[in-house]
């Protein structure tokens, strides 16, 4: 169960992304491994340097009017928009994939390491600054034993190590787990770059698939 690299992504990534006037994704039908250089998530929070694993394209319309500059994701609507896809060399405009089924791969070049394999859903939320993320599934997992396993410190030793290009440190306040969900409390403290204190929680639910 090792999530520090999602949790890292999923707080420090959440601030905004700058904006790019060239909005182009890249698809690579070998690996159904699509590439974002940003991507705005209902309209509240940006993302940069995504890669997803598009499971399932889901519907998928070109030529869409609704689509605009920036690639963005709506989650009532479970709603893809791609100003414009690079596909084997050719630039398709305006697509939109409704209902597609994605794999979050990596967020800002930093690697989400899934737990090891099991038959449970999990979905992760993160609330940061009091600011909520839209959460995020990871299918097939398994399931701590007991609070002892989920609260584990060497379960997210990997954090601190994944802070790679910033200067600062991460630490647990409290952790709890019911048999069936959990949740983290912990702060990140950034000293370079730029300073700043990110207070955060993390819930987990796993459900049995």
């Amino acid at each position: 169960m090792r999530f520090a690299a999602l949790l890292l992504s999923v707080v420090f990534f959440a601030l905004p992304a700058r904006a790019n006037a060239q909005q182009m994704a890249t698809y690579d039908m070998s690996s159904s491994y699509l590439t974002l250089p940003a991507i705005l998530v209902d309209s509240s929070t940006s993302f940069q340097d995504v890669v997803v694993h598009l499971l399932s394209l889901g519907t998928v319309r070109v030529g869409d009017p609704s689509v605009g500059t920036q690639i963005e994701f709506v989650s009532s609507t479970n709603t893809l928009r791609l100003p414009l896809v690079s596909v084997a060399g050719t630039q398709v405009a305006q697509v939109s994939l409704v209902n597609p089924a994605l794999s979050l791969v990596s967020v800002g070049g930093i690697t989400v390491n899934p737990p090891a394999s099991g038959n449970y859903a999990l979905d992760i939320t993160v609330s940061a600054l009091g600011i909520p993320v839209p959460a995020i599934r990871i299918n097939n997992v398994s399931k701590p034993g007991t609070e002892s396993d989920f609260c584990s410190a060497s379960n997210y030793e990997e954090f601190q190590q994944s802070l790679q290009s910033v200067s600062g440190s991460w630490s647990i306040t409290s952790c709890s787990f019911n048999g069936t969900g959990g949740q983290i409390s912990a702060t990140l403290t950034v000293t370079d770059p730029f300073p700043i204190t990110v207070p955060y929680t993390v819930a987990y639910t796993y459900s049995p698939m």
